[in-house]
């Protein structure tokens, strides 16, 4: 009786999460971006977002570019060595923001990349993943299609 209620709960567990495809579209809002196109990618550990002229103003700030438009300003959350999908190891800047997936808020942390040669600005990991999600990679845009009038619940 005991294994049937934990597969039943671990059924349940699995059911109650949010399913998302492989690829999406996204908003930011604390960045100004909607509909940002992003893939999930359950290999890499932390999400990334294409950015450009990133520089450190001082030991707390950081200043970059999004999508070659708006310039923001914001505080450094951590600096981290990152592996990139191409091997290489470099030193990259993460911010926290807030991003929206089926109409629901999520605080996210993004490192700041140049992602000028990849398909999707953004990148979603596991970190975020693993919040609420489960991955079915024979889907899209399953949040995007879902989305409402701008209704972000906290």
């Amino acid at each position: 009786m005991k294994i049937f209620i934990l597969i039943f709960l671990a059924i349940i567990s699995l059911y109650s999460k949010d399913i998302l495809g492989q690829i999406d579209k996204f908003d930011l809002p604390s960045l100004n971006l909607s509909n940002i196109e992003a893939r999930i990618d359950t290999g890499a550990t932390t999400s990334s977002l294409y950015c450009t002229s990133i520089k450190q103003l001082d030991e707390n700030t950081i200043e970059f570019k999004v999508l070659d438009k708006q310039i923001f300003i914001r505080p450094i959350f951590r600096v981290s060595k990152v592996k990139s999908s191409n091997g290489e190891i470099e030193k990259r800047y993460f911010i926290k923001t807030d991003i929206i997936i089926f109409d629901k808020k999520y605080e996210l942390e993004l490192s700041l990349a140049n992602r000028v040669k990849m398909k999707y600005p953004l990148l979603i990991g596991r970190e975020l993943l693993l919040q609420d999600f489960i991955v079915d990679v024979s889907q899209q845009n399953l949040s995007y299609n879902k989305k409402t009038i701008i209704n972000y619940k906290e």
